[in-house]
């Protein structure tokens, strides 16, 4: 067979087992669920916003990911009349700023909701654009992953009832996250950013790919980069003056837990609490490391057996407000809400407790 036909049958198998597991144990997830966000407390906090008086909407979009634009603004108009709001202004991103441009204008415009649509790249540009103005963000998830929205219990799969939600949803405040490089760059997050294996998963994946199967496009990357080497970093926690030393594959900081599929990877992670998640995984075994942790992530998810033995990998998580780390060697790819920013050796990462005002149901 050739190595891309192996990697197909390979993922075909993994999927089959993963959705063999999911049909059986689909009440056992529904119970898990519900303890997480009891142990949570998943009631988002209310938050207060500015500009409550206005009825102005400014709808920031991404036309690659709407397939027929009149029926989404129809939509989207619609809505907005029967919340009572105006008619909304709709604006589109730009390759130069990805949406900062357009947050900036309906700020400007005293605008007292803004909406995002498109995927998560989009949002988080936005988001931390608005953070400082108190506009509540209203989110219409249109792309591959949409973590927040899924952290957030914000439908993917209905535009309408999406658009109810950001049109009479509460405010709750979201954390900001921002991860910094030895540069002096500054990368803003809403869910997870990383460095490693992550990073480089996201860096392969194909956009064609993408639009083709979906979520599945990043199974195939995650095979093809499974070979890459880990980092010797060291890792420090809250200002720590001797940081710990550690060889890891992935290093990942995180405001939100959920990944797609309603996986939770980072269970104890809350997006309204002002702490940071950071996991520290070590995969040894390449393609067989790689199994050995969807295994562990689905057994604790849906209550099977592991595929292995649990030799293969180890994880650490650390909860903490600030953290930050620096590679030994050479520079590694980073990544913040799926979206490569470049390669660096070092990195910090913080939040900004509550900073951005959301719409949630």
């Amino acid at each position: 067979m050739t190595t891309l036909l192996w990697i197909l049958v390979i993922t075909a198998l993994v999927l089959g087992i993963i959705a063999l597991s999911w049909a059986v144990n689909a009440r056992r997830i529904a119970t898990r669920a519900m303890k997480i966000a009891i142990k949570q407390g998943f009631s988002a906090p209310a938050a207060t916003c500015s500009n409550e008086s206005s009825r102005r909407v400014v709808v920031i979009y991404n036309p690659m990911k709407i397939a027929n634009l009149d029926n989404f603004r129809n939509t989207v108009i619609q809505r907005a009349q029967a919340a009572g709001y105006e008619e909304p202004i709709f604006l589109q991103t730009d390759q130069e700023s990805l949406g900062a441009n357009q947050a900036q204008e309906a700020i400007r415009q005293e605008a007292g909701l803004v909406i995002s649509a498109g995927g998560d790249g989009t949002l988080r540009i936005i988001a931390a654009s608005l953070a400082d103005s108190r506009i509540p963000l209203g989110i219409l998830p249109l792309g591959t992953g949409n973590l927040l929205a899924r952290n957030l219990n914000i439908p993917i799969d209905s535009l309408p009832r999406a658009c109810e939600i950001a049109f009479t949803g509460k405010n709750t405040g979201v954390d900001l996250g921002l991860l910094t490089t030895e540069t002096g760059e500054k990368f803003p997050f809403l869910v997870m950013a990383g460095i490693g294996y992550d990073a480089e998963v996201m860096n392969r994946v194909s956009d064609k790919l993408k639009e083709s199967i979906g979520w599945g496009a990043y199974v195939l990357s995650g095979i093809a980069a499974s070979n890459k080497p880990p980092i010797t970093m060291d890792v420090s926690f809250g200002g720590q003056s001797h940081p710990r030393t550690r060889k890891v594959n992935t290093l990942l900081f995180a405001s939100c837990g959920e990944l797609i599929g309603g996986i939770p990877l980072l269970p104890e992670a809350n997006p309204h609490d002002g702490w940071l998640e950071v996991l520290m995984l070590s995969v040894r075994g390449g393609l067989i490391g790689l199994l050995e942790v969807i295994s562990g992530v689905f057994s604790d998810t849906l209550g099977v057996k592991k595929l292995t033995a649990g030799l293969v990998f180890k994880n650490d998580v650390i909860c903490t407000r600030t953290a930050s780390a620096k590679g030994h060697g050479e520079a590694r790819m980073i990544q913040g809400d799926g979206d490569t920013v470049g390669s660096y050796r070092e990195i910090s990462a913080s939040l900004d407790s509550g900073a951005v005002v959301v719409r949630v149901p």
